[in-house]
């Protein structure tokens, strides 16, 4: 091995740290330390001061969307029937050339809760005076974000999801 690239390696330069990944169905990943200091604006000494408090979670939900019969004439409305946050357990790992990051191996406790749509009769949303007669689910869709805490701050990381499903018309 030359020279050069023994000391690139022995700097930890030659090598950079691994992306940042997430399996939300599994909720496990690497978070490199760099993310996490990008999305606070944390310098390298600030993320290794306040590492071990970091803590990620996985929020997801569904969103409905609807056509809603309201007077005789059509609206759209969208309504998140499914909504919930998993809290993930993480370990503060060292990287190549002592680069924090953070290993995501899974939940350790989680709280979600699914609602029901408008009740034919009831107020037509944004639409005073008005009440729905008719309700035709028109597609469905969902979603999840990584999310890092610190304190009471909290920033996404990545996001992801499924593409609209029509309804059944």
């Amino acid at each position: 091995m030359s020279p050069v690239l023994l000391a690139l390696l022995a700097a930890g330069l030659a090598l950079p740290a691994p992306p940042l990944r997430f399996d939300p169905s599994t909720d496990t990943g690497f978070v490199p330390g760099a993310a996490v200091r990008k999305a606070f604006g944390w310098s390298e000494a600030v993320l290794a001061a306040k590492a071990r408090g970091v803590e990620f979670s996985r929020g997801f939900w569904t969103v409905e969307k609807y056509a809603a019969t309201c007077g005789g004439r059509e609206y759209p409305l969208a309504y998140q029937s499914e909504f919930g946050r998993m809290m993930l357990t993480d370990q503060v790992v060292r990287g190549r050339g002592g680069s924090l990051g953070f290993r995501i191996t899974g939940s350790h406790a989680g709280i979600s809760g699914v609602a029901l749509p408008w009740p034919i009769g009831s107020d037509c949303p944004g639409h005073p005076g008005l009440t729905i007669t008719r309700l035709r689910l028109v597609s469905t869709g969902k979603g999840w974000a990584l999310t890092a805490e610190s304190g009471e701050a909290s920033r996404p990381l990545l996001a992801g999801g499924e593409p609209a499903t029509p309804g059944p018309g």
